[in-house]
């Protein structure tokens, strides 16, 4: 039922206009009546979200513009390829330097007070 509810305002919320009032504050206009959404405060002017703690179609859509403009943004800028290692210019000083992986003390798996005894029918801790 909430899954239903949670696609008909997502549905719904496709015919309506979203602008940025803020970063995280929108004003969605749906005909002539406009609501405003503040994701952070997670509060709409519609109410409805108060009630039965689903989005209604004016947060839906206003997450969705906040998610693409982010995207959009996160992404507009030059991404440099990056040179085949052969190519790269590493310092001697880098270079020469030996990197082991780090001494852990504690193996791998459960430690041995922890481990549950096979070999008898009872369930207690083997020590």
């Amino acid at each position: 039922m909430a899954a239903t509810k949670v696609l008909a305002s997502v549905e719904h919320g496709q015919t309506m206009n979203v602008q940025t009032i803020s970063a995280t504050k929108f004003k969605v206009t749906h005909g002539m009546k406009y609501y405003t959404v503040d994701l952070v405060g997670r509060k709409c002017s519609y109410q409805e979200f108060h009630i039965d703690l689903i989005h209604c179609p004016h947060t839906a859509v206003a997450i969705g513009y906040y998610i693409t403009e982010n995207l959009r943004e996160m992404y507009s800028g030059e991404v440099m390829k990056i040179a085949h290692p052969d190519n790269w210019d590493v310092p001697l000083e880098v270079s020469s330097r030996v990197v082991l992986p780090p001494h852990n003390l504690r193996q791998a798996g459960c430690s041995r007070t922890n481990r549950m005894s096979i070999g008898s029918r009872s369930l207690s801790r083997g020590r």
